[in-house]
């Protein structure tokens, strides 16, 4: 047995019908796409049968009009084009402008018409009864419990169709050349799926550490088993490296492990503002622009090689359906709710080193912005001051730190009375800088740099 779809190209499998809902879906820029091709795969597997006997090829899981589903529905219109009360939903109708019972409503025109009329009412999808009520809403069914048993088969499907979208080559930006290996070494973990059993991921996440100084600590950290974490590559300012091979997965991101090609920057932090991010002073320990551009290095590797775009794709939830470059925190709870590599971090700077990187050349450096002094005043020259000229932020430990305590708690008692010395810069001490800066007319990023020392008239120790 057969069915027609566009006239001549025959039906066979539920991933088949499942991209002609997806592309029904990104035509109509549904929000929550998944969940509406979820509730839409649902209806489908409902409405128009399902042979359990045979899950992968099986005609009837989409033959709109299938008589031997429903004979009636044959004999008449669509319920968006009848009244009568008797067609049973979007899924099996043949339109009343084709004139024969062996052309059917093809996939794609039943898909928009069902999410059309979806996309009036805040949906969700968050579980199979969630979803059921929405598809029920949308059929005005007689059984207003029948889809809630397809929903796992629905998910599955639609998974399947968006890994083979996103393992399908992507077309890229033309390269000056092409780009050489940009890894300095390798520090292998144990920590991974191997090998990783979908495709070739379509994204590119980037994490930031939370702790810590150099990627060789930090790899050695993931080298070991019981750390029960890993990426694909970390990197510093001076060391770019391995950790986890491309063809496998890394434990990175929770369900989007497999997803995505992870590359974490040692010793970085989620709250850092946008000039920390671009710091070129090295008088911490580390030039965090430098670490910057290392990254773009990698990223650019994988973009050439993997013809992934050179895009951000973040700040919209899961990008799914859409190729480039995101955040650990794009990934929501489904990867793990974190929130690296922070509000902060300067992408549009950090795409535009990757695309320089793709281009053949070397990113332009930035101009020099100059710093504001205490109260907006006259800057303060490091060289020349007499007060405390590194920097310290959220991580930082020592009598540095203890000395900014003890500052902020004595000169400052209506909002830093109560914070502890105990030479670890946590949320308390951030709270209690951001909040000086604030008064002080400073940028209030919590970072104690010359400026925010000045005005503290804090002293090195």
């Amino acid at each position: 047995m057969s069915f027609t779809w566009f006239a001549d190209k025959p039906l066979r499998t539920r991933e088949q019908v499942m991209e002609q809902i997806v592309k029904a879906a990104d035509d109509l820029d549904m929000p929550d796409k998944r969940g509406a091709c979820i509730i839409a795969g649902m209806t489908v597997a409902q409405e128009a049968g399902s042979d359990d006997d045979d899950p992968d090829t099986v005609p009837e899981w989409w033959c709109p009009s299938n008589p031997t589903n429903d004979p009636e529905t044959d004999q008449y219109d669509h319920d968006s084009n009848s009244n009568d009360s008797r067609s049973s939903g979007y899924f099996q109708q043949q339109p009343p402008w084709w004139g024969t019972a062996a052309q059917r409503m093809d996939p794609y025109e039943s898909a928009r018409m069902f999410l059309t009329s979806l996309k009036r009412y805040p949906y969700r999808a968050s579980n199979a009864q969630e979803a059921n009520d929405w598809a029920q809403k949308v059929q005005g069914s007689s059984f207003p419990n029948a889809y809630a048993k397809w929903w796992q088969l629905a998910n599955d499907v639609y998974d399947n169709v968006i890994r083979a979208q996103q393992s399908a080559p992507k077309p890229v930006t033309p390269t000056a050349s092409v780009l050489s290996d940009p890894f300095t070494g390798a520090m292998w973990s144990p920590n991974c799926y191997r090998p990783r059993t979908l495709g070739t991921p379509g994204w590119i996440a980037i994490h930031t550490q939370e702790g810590g100084r150099t990627a060789v600590d930090l790899a050695a950290f993931l080298d070991n088993p019981s750390s029960q974490v890993s990426y694909h590559a970390v990197n510093d300012d001076h060391d770019i490296l391995k950790v986890v091979a491309e063809s496998d997965a890394p434990w990175a991101a929770a369900g989007a492990n497999q997803y995505a090609f992870h590359i974490c920057l040692a010793g970085s932090y989620a709250a850092w503002s946008n000039g920390k991010w671009l710091e070129t002073d090295a008088s911490d320990g580390k030039n965090e622009d430098l670490e910057l551009t290392n990254a773009a290095k990698v990223v650019a590797w994988w973009c050439q090689k993997y013809n992934i775009p050179a895009e951000y794709i973040g700040g919209n939830g899961i990008p799914w359906g859409r190729n480039g470059i995101c955040g650990h925190m794009d990934f929501g709870s489904w990867g793990g709710g974190h929130h690296d590599p922070g509000v902060n971090f300067p992408w549009a700077e950090f795409i535009r080193r990757v695309k320089a990187f793709l281009a053949g050349g070397t990113p332009s450096p930035l101009p020099p912005v100059p710093p504001v002094g205490p109260g907006g005043g006259t800057p303060v020259v490091p060289d020349g001051s007499k007060y405390f000229t590194g920097l310290l932020y959220i991580g930082s430990e020592g009598v540095q730190v203890s000395e900014l305590q003890r500052r902020l708690k004595a000169a400052y008692k209506s909002y830093a009375g109560s914070l502890p010395v105990d030479g670890d810069f946590g949320p308390l001490t951030d709270a209690a800088v951001r909040e000086f800066q604030r008064r002080s007319g400073l940028i209030v990023d919590g970072i104690v740099g010359p400026q925010t020392a000045a005005a503290l008239k804090l002293k090195a120790v």
